[in-house]
């Protein structure tokens, strides 16, 4: 697990408890079991591109939601920030 895999988790868990959808519910609308969910809502397993288009689509944000408060610093090491965006400083 990474930090990032464990922020888009965490924002998953965040944004599907702010809708007040249950784990079954969102499990069932990506056809994906309720375990699996916890995985990635814990960061424990990395969410690929394509569920990560099917979650942002269910629970209605932009894939940048996942993303928004992050940044890479110039030893491309990921650490949070409170501004929107990616920024990837060279």
């Amino acid at each position: 697990m990474t930090r990032i895999d464990a922020h888009v988790g965490a924002k998953i868990k965040a944004r599907r408890a702010s809708l007040e959808m249950s784990p079954p519910a969102l499990a069932r609308s990506l056809s994906i079991t309720v375990a699996d969910l916890g995985l990635y809502e814990r960061g424990e397993r990395r969410v690929c591109v394509s569920l990560l288009f099917e979650i942002a689509n269910v629970l209605d944000v932009e894939i940048a939601y996942f993303f928004h408060d992050m940044r890479y610093t110039s030893e491309l090491r990921f650490t949070p920030c409170h501004d929107r965006g990616l920024y990837l400083v060279h």
